[in-house]
Formats: C-alpha cells, sequence, structure tokens
C-alpha cells in the first residue's frame, strides 16, 4: 500500500527499500512484488523460509546449532501458515526480481544462517545473469549488528557495497540528498 501511494505520488521516483531482520526479509519480499522497486537492502532478512529450519549458524567459538533457524522458522510459520512459507518466500519468487540486490549477514547470526544469503544469490543469478546481486557475509567484531557484532571494518565495507549498488541510480548530479 505504502509503496503504490508513494508511486503514484512521485510516477518518476528511484525507489529502494531497505531493512533488518523481518524488515530485511519484507525489503526483499518487496522486491519479488514490484519491478518498479530499483533497488533492495537485506541486513540479516532470511529469504527462503522453507529451507530454514534445516539450516545452521556458527558462533565465534565455531559451534552449529540449528536452534536459532528453527526458532525463526516457527515465527515464520506462525506469522504467514506452514502452507504459505514458498509464497513469502524471497527465494522462491526470485525470478520476479529486477531490482538491484545486497544482502548482508553477520558470520555469527544465531538466526539467520549465512546458506540463506548464498543460497539467494544463486538463485538470483542463475534466473538473471545480467542483474545486479552482492552479498556480503560480515566477519565478528565488537559492532553491534541486527543479531549479532561483527567487525568495525565490516560495517565500512558495507557501507561501501551500499554506495556501489545505489550509485548507479543516483548520479550526483541528480541527488538531492547531502552526503
Amino acid at each position: 500500500w505504502f509503496m503504490q501511494r508513494l508511486r503514484d505520488q512521485h510516477p518518476d521516483a528511484v525507489i529502494c527499500a531497505t531493512g533488518c531482520s523481518a524488515g530485511g526479509h519484507l525489503a526483499m519480499l518487496l522486491a519479488t512484488m514490484r519491478p518498479d522497486l530499483a533497488c533492495a537492502i537485506s541486513h540479516a532478512g532470511p529469504t527462503d523460509l522453507l529451507r530454514l529450519d534445516r539450516q545452521f549458524t556458527s558462533d565465534a567459538a565455531g559451534r552449529w546449532s540449528n536452534a536459532g533457524p528453527k526458532l525463526l522458522s516457527n515465527y515464520a510459520i506462525a506469522a504467514f501458515g506452514a502452507d504459505s512459507l514458498a509464497n513469502h518466500s524471497p527465494s522462491q519468487r526470485a525470478a520476479k526480481i529486477t531490482a538491484r540486490v545486497l544482502v548482508a549477514t553477520g558470520r555469527t547470526d544465531p538466526l539467520v544462517p549465512r546458506a540463506q544469503d548464498a543460497s539467494f544469490a544463486k538463485t538470483l543469478r542463475t534466473q538473471r545473469p545480467a542483474g545486479y546481486v552482492d552479498v556480503l557475509s560480515l566477519p565478528p567484531g565488537d559492532q553491534s549488528f541486527v543479531h549479532t557484532y561483527v567487525s568495525r571494518q565490516s560495517l565500512q565495507q558495507l557501507r561501501l557495497r551500499e554506495d556501489a549498488l545505489v550509485a548507479p541510480l543516483f548520479p550526483r548530479s541528480q541527488t538531492s540528498l547531502g552526503g
């Protein structure tokens, strides 16, 4: 609804969506529904709700667990219903995505496995080889990032990658936003 209202009021606007965790999931899901979305950025958002409960995460000590992904899967089932997970999984609808995409997750994220981003990116690249897809796995550190802590350098790298994602969409001569 909001995207359509924005589009109605500003028909020529370049629109991007970004979000963290569930918001990142929604940004990618929006990209599957709106061919007029120019870019989508997900910070630690799940992309494949169908496989989530069978995937594992790793902590800083290298211990593997699927407790977090199973919990997240249960939340998705409660929100959407078990029979609707495919319809709410951006990876299952990737062929519809025309937006430039960036997905980033912390390597020690206890909820969203790195496999989510990797398989999503592989699916996107297969289905639209000329599309822009960027994946960033952020190494652990002392800086807060969504569900975990990542290195300061990786956050700087993320900002640079976000800039690269949107740069072709917002040429400096046309940008009205400072910075």
